[in-house]
């Protein structure tokens, strides 16, 4: 398993070895003005950081450095020690990481939930750097706590005028989320969510994050 939220690859050690040896050479694509290159940001999962994520979708990686303009937006929160998911992303990824989240969680009955002020601060931190960009995201792909992350950037963005539409990979349910309350207007910006049929992390959501969606299509990965 590749941490919080699902299973990207056949041999998950192997392959961070391979790409974490890339360091951030390979991290960030970059942007040359006027460029007619869509424009994609990537947000990592709990307990991850950039050079993780790159491992996570190497799968996408060749694709995506010859046709897009890649940005990675990393958490600026550790992701605390005795975090259930740091044991094994240390594993996986090497026991010197640092590793990273958007938001802090809060444990009710034994599931985490988004704390809303933390979560409220990660989302304006992250506005901005979508401002900062200077013209609108293509494409916004999440993973794990970045799919969250994500969505509730295109909840903000209701005009469509930084985020044109957004891939979702692996994320909780909105039950989970902390921040939309339920039966508020579904969320307009267009979107892709991937879910895992036997993830025991996160379980199988898409059709449930999908429904906060006016448009938004699901796929189950076995």
């Amino acid at each position: 398993t590749y941490g919080c939220g699902g299973n990207f690859g056949r041999s998950a050690r192997h392959d961070a070895e391979r790409n974490l040896g890339m360091g951030n050479a390979i991290s960030t694509c970059t942007c040359i003005a006027g460029s007619e290159r869509p424009l994609v940001v990537a947000l990592h999962g709990t307990a991850g950081n950039r050079p993780i994520l790159l491992s996570q979708l190497e799968s996408m990686m060749p694709w995506l450095h010859a046709n897009v303009d890649l940005h990675i937006f990393e958490g600026h929160q550790r992701t605390p020690e005795d975090h259930p998911q740091v044991r094994l992303m240390r594993f996986y990824f090497g026991h010197d990481q640092k590793l990273l989240q958007y938001a802090n969680m809060k444990q009710v009955d034994g599931l985490s939930y988004f704390d809303p002020d933390s979560l409220d601060a990660a989302l304006d931190d992250l506005e901005q750097q979508l401002e900062l960009l200077g013209r609108p995201v293509d494409c916004l792909i999440g993973f794990s706590m970045g799919a969250v992350v994500a969505a509730l950037l295109c909840d903000r963005d209701r005009g469509r005028r930084l985020i044109r539409r957004a891939i979702l990979l692996c994320p909780v349910g909105p039950e989970r989320w902390g921040r939309r309350p339920v039966g508020v207007a579904p969320i307009s910006t267009p979107a892709l969510v991937v879910s895992g049929a036997a993830d025991d992390v996160v379980g199988d959501t898409a059709a449930a994050v999908a429904h906060e969606f006016t448009l938004a299509r699901t796929l189950v990965h076995t």
